[in-house]
């Protein structure tokens, strides 16, 4: 085993990857821990982001216009979701499989073919180094979660807790459940959307399958960093981002392996996630005995 190789590439790599992952980790987080809306519409709203983007960027449209609009249908497409479960008493699941299915023919429609290049690659990622773009990320990741910490702190943010944590005492303080769900998705899908586009021009395209297993990678990131910072409970908005990075580690160190083929990935994936959830469930079992 080529140890140079995996510190000069795979672990950067490994690194920029989890940290795009910890974007679609931290949406999952929002509406699955934090609000108890189970939305399984990430891998489509992936897509979604770095398409719409994409095709607005091949068409010579501004930068920041193709940025905010991919961002704003993405959220549009979270406060359907929202309205139309809380609304009319449908189970979340099963709108957001509903919704994903539509938004992969939308996805088809967008893009024309199923993939497209990227005519432009705009700073770090049209710059080779890995340091710049791990940087510029890590960046974008740190102001999100400073942003995310300080909303969750004020009044506006402690409602919007309260809400996911119980329902109930929620709407006896007469606090309007929709719109603080709403607020949820919306951000939990501008994140993901985000994450979509920045890995569109990482790679330099955009394909109609470059999210497959997303979500379940996005799940995986989530359990493995619970499981680490389960001691560190005011911490555990941080979740994602440590079990995403390690995630990516351990997948990018597993393929290293010539009995591992591209084929096992889902399996390696399933595997890993299904004793993340198994240990946890262990851990809740021993403090609920003691």
């Amino acid at each position: 085993m080529d140890f140079n190789f995996i510190f000069s590439d795979i672990l950067p790599t490994s690194i920029i990857h989890g940290l795009l992952l910890s974007l679609v980790g931290l949406g999952i987080y929002i509406t699955y821990k934090l609000l108890n809306f189970i939305d399984l519409s990430a891998e489509s709203i992936f897509i979604l982001g770095a398409s719409i983007f994409g095709t607005m960027i091949n068409n010579d449209i501004n930068y920041i216009i193709s940025f905010l609009s991919a961002i704003l249908a993405c959220s549009f497409i979270g406060l359907s979701v929202t309205y139309i479960s809380l609304k009319y008493k449908i189970n979340s699941m099963l709108i957001t499989i509903i919704i994903a299915m539509i938004i992969y023919s939308l996805n088809l429609k967008i893009l024309g073919v199923p993939n497209i290049p990227l005519n432009e690659i705009y700073f770090p990622f049209n710059n080779e180094s890995l340091i710049l773009k791990g940087l510029f990320i890590t960046s974008l990741i740190t102001l999100t979660f400073y942003t995310l910490i300080n909303f969750l702190k004020t009044e506006v943010g402690l409602r919007f807790r309260l809400v996911g944590l119980n329902p109930k005492m929620a709407r006896a303080y007469s606090i309007n459940q929709l719109f603080y769900v709403t607020i949820g998705t919306i951000i939990a899908n501008s994140l993901i959307a985000i994450a979509g586009i920045m890995h569109s021009q990482n790679v330099g395209y955009v394909d109609i399958n470059m999210a497959n297993g997303l979500l379940i990678q996005g799940l995986a990131s989530v359990m493995i960093g619970e499981m680490i910072m389960v001691k560190y409970r005011k911490s555990l908005i941080f979740s994602p981002l440590i079990g995403a990075i390690i995630y990516s580690s351990i997948e990018n160190l597993i393929m290293l392996f010539d009995f591992i083929k591209p084929t096992d990935f889902r399996m390696v994936t399933g595997i890993l996630v299904l004793i993340s959830i198994i240990l946890n469930s262990k851990r809740k079992v021993k403090s609920l005995a003691s």
